[in-house]
């Protein structure tokens, strides 16, 4: 039973299989990582807006990605407009 709380959510596995990029396994680690500190500073309030407050990130996430792919369709994109200010050997 000690273990159990270092057993891997197996979903989480799935997606990193599933998925060839590398940004929503970060992307999880880190909302992962802030949880956890937040839960262990403050359980109350992270009881009572934890899946609030991911659920809104989920929503922000769902919301940008259209307005991203509106973006693109529309033609004024980063591909367009953008620099290559940032990419590692100019390569975005």
């Amino acid at each position: 039973m000690w273990v159990r709380q270092y057993h891997p959510n197996m979903m989480v596995l799935a997606l990193a299989f599933i998925v060839p990029a590398t940004v929503y396994g970060t992307a999880l680690l880190i909302g992962a990582l802030i949880a956890s500190v937040w839960a262990r500073r403050n359980p109350q309030a992270f009881e009572m807006l934890g899946y609030a407050v991911a659920a809104g990130f989920m929503a922000g996430e769902g919301i940008g990605g259209v307005v991203n792919a509106i973006i693109q369709i529309v033609g004024v994109s980063g591909d367009v407009f953008g620099t290559q200010i940032g990419c590692p050997g100019d390569r975005c």
